[in-house]
């Protein structure tokens, strides 16, 4: 089950965590946010952006959504 989703911004926050923002289907949020929470990767912290602790984390999120 494919979600057309892109990266369309890239930050590290002061505290060290990643920040994406997506571009995807207002339907699909919740598909992927649904996703980071089952498998402790990452977490939502905005409507289209998700933080990641660490890089590994970011290519997980990518290899599924991507």
């Amino acid at each position: 089950d494919r979600v057309e989703m892109n990266i369309v911004e890239k930050i590290v926050s002061p505290a060290g965590y990643i920040k994406v923002t997506i571009s995807s289907d207002w339907g699909e949020i919740d598909k992927i946010s649904k996703w980071c929470l089952d498998h402790q990767c990452g977490k939502q912290v905005a409507l289209r952006q998700f933080a990641f602790k660490k890089e590994e984390e970011l290519t997980m999120f990518q290899l599924r959504w991507t």
